[in-house]
């Protein structure tokens, strides 16, 4: 699963771009009174034992992002009464069976194979990237099977809702590691993250991403040989690092590769 790099902005360059700070507003989900550690590599002029093992340790949301699970199911305006009762019983399903785990490694991009204009373009002026994995858990995955044979309406509001509770743990993982490496590197600036299948950046970088953060072992996210990774409802992806200002570039339609596949796309919008 890729998803569309989000991020919160909190200073601005001398153009006025918003950027990333490490010193910025944390996410709502942060740490939640969870211990964190990350392996990093701080950059050339500065020497620190980096952690032990990268592992993060993420509380589920309270709450799915209604808005955007509706998006997810193309539906416009406000759910009728039925709707909105099958989509509270998934969500209550859905945050009683997830398992959130995720790991990062903060590397120099020279050590990170890059594919692809977009990603390269995206991390123009950045010394060094975080490489990050999480996943929602297996559990959701075996929760889908069941209802896809015991109602497959349920099976799709479990799967787009699974989508949007991976991204809503990404966010709250990004937040923690924005946080951790601004209280051991401040005044580093971050990229909005960046995942394989954005732009023209190819889906068959995942085996790299997961074999540096170790991800197999570490959090039980693996790849088949059809590059899908497994537990499905799972996201890798970069975030920049540089000691200025850096706003990143998201890749735009034309340069990514699912364009003519993509029902955004094919009604005039974007993802």
């Amino acid at each position: 699963m890729t998803e569309r790099g989000r991020g919160r902005y909190n200073q601005a360059d001398s153009a006025g771009r918003r950027v990333f700070s490490a010193a910025g507003q944390r996410g709502e989900n942060e740490r939640s009174g969870a211990g964190l550690s990350g392996a990093l590599i701080p950059p050339p002029e500065k020497a620190v034992v980096p952690r032990q093992n990268g592992l993060m340790k993420l509380t589920a949301p309270r709450s799915l992002n209604r808005e955007e699970w509706l998006n997810y199911l193309h539906a416009s305006g406000q759910p009728d009464d039925a709707l909105r009762a099958q989509m509270e019983k998934a969500e209550r399903m859905l945050l009683e069976s997830v398992r959130p785990r995720g790991i990062y490694r903060v590397l120099p991009l020279a050590k990170i194979p890059l594919k692809g204009f977009s990603v390269r373009k995206h991390l123009e002026g950045c010394d060094q990237a975080a490489i990050l994995a999480v996943t929602a858990g297996s559990e959701i995955d075996a929760l889908i099977r069941r209802w896809q044979t015991a109602g497959m309406a349920m099976a799709v509001l479990l799967d787009t809702g699974s989508s949007v509770l991976a991204g809503q743990i990404a966010d709250s993982a990004e937040a923690v590691l924005r946080a951790e490496i601004g209280e051991r590197f401040p005044g580093r600036f971050f990229t909005p993250r960046f995942s394989p299948g954005y732009g023209d950046y190819p889906l068959s970088c995942q085996l790299d991403i997961l074999t540096l953060v170790d991800a197999p072992r570490k959090i039980g996210l693996t790849l088949t040989a059809g590059e899908m990774m497994v537990p499905h409802k799972s996201i890798t992806a970069l975030i920049g690092l540089a000691d200025h200002p850096v706003s990143g570039r998201l890749a735009t339609c034309t340069e990514c590769v699912l364009r003519e596949k993509c029902t955004y796309y094919r009604t005039g919008g974007h993802c």
